[in-house]
C-alpha cells in the first residue's frame, strides 16, 4: 500500500487496514479496494524495497507468514495459497506473463547530488 494513490475519503465506506491481517494487510486492503473502485497500474516505480540476499526481510520468513495467510485465504474465500514473499515471487516462471515494465524515477541513492 506504501505505492498506492487514493482519497482518505475511501476508509469512510472501506474501513482501515484489518491489523489482524498481519503479514497480508496490504493484499487484504487491496481486495476489499478492488470491490468497490477500479484499481490502475501506473508504469513508474514509486517505492523501492531493500529486499536482502542473506533472508532479513519479515518476509523471507514464510513459517510464521502460515497463520496469517491462512487467515487472508479465509476471510476472502481464496482458497489454499502457497507461502511466498515478493522477491521470489518476481522468480516465479508461472507470474512472468504478468510482469511489466516499469520506468525507475529514482534509484534510492542521492549520487545525483554529488
Amino acid at each position: 500500500s506504501s505505492g498506492m494513490l487514493y482519497k482518505k475519503s475511501i476508509h469512510d465506506e472501506l474501513g482501515y487496514f484489518d491489523e489482524e491481517m498481519r503479514d497480508y494487510w496490504d493484499w487484504d486492503f487491496f481486495l476489499r479496494l478492488s470491490a468497490i473502485a477500479p484499481l490502475r497500474r501506473i508504469p513508474y516505480a514509486d517505492v523501492l524495497y531493500l529486499v536482502s540476499s542473506t533472508g532479513g526481510n519479515l518476509s523471507s520468513n514464510t513459517t510464521t507468514m502460515q497463520k496469517s495467510l491462512q487467515r487472508f485465504q479465509d476471510k476472502h474465500q481464496l482458497g489454499t495459497l502457497p507461502v511466498s514473499s515478493f522477491l521470489a515471487m518476481t522468480q516465479e516462471p508461472s507470474l512472468l506473463p504478468y510482469r511489466r515494465p516499469s520506468c525507475v524515477l529514482w534509484d534510492g541513492t542521492w549520487n545525483f547530488l554529488f
